[in-house]
């Protein structure tokens, strides 16, 4: 078990734990099989596979997914600035972007929910990444 992941119990047929990027930033984990009335134990595989994404989500990974992000969403929302002010929104919006919650998959998706509450107010920002947590898929949502 990867020693940054406490607090696992079954909600709502759900996994649910605590994940410590650090000393100062948790952020809660999800592990959705997908079945009624779980038992801990049926989380054995899933709960395998996320130890091991966890093991490798590093602060690095963290700030290169970050930076994918801002550029992917700044580019969508002003396809027209120019390259001096993209660099500074690229950044504003790096820095707000916070981590606030990680849901696995059985079928290896992982979703990784950030929010950004300057930027995009009442808003959730959806990111679907692989194992080694290159975007898949991005979407902002309401909150």
């Amino acid at each position: 078990m990867n020693k940054n992941l406490s607090v696992l119990e079954i909600v709502d047929g759900t996994l649910i734990g605590n994940y410590a990027l650090s000393a100062d930033e948790h952020v809660p984990v999800v592990l959705d099989i997908d079945a009624s009335n779980p038992a801990i134990d049926d989380f054995a595989d899933l709960l395998g596979d996320a130890t091991n994404s966890l093991d490798a989500l590093t602060q690095e990974t963290l700030d290169r997914l970050k930076t994918s992000i801002s550029v992917e969403l700044t580019d969508a929302a002003y396809p027209e600035s120019d390259a001096g002010t993209k660099a500074k929104d690229y950044a504003d919006l790096k820095a707000e972007l916070t981590l606030k919650q990680i849901v696995f998959y059985l079928d290896d998706a992982i979703s990784m929910i950030f929010e950004a509450r300057n930027e995009y107010p009442d808003m959730a920002i959806y990111c679907q990444v692989d194992r080694r947590f290159a975007i898949e898929d991005l979407a902002v949502r309401p909150d």
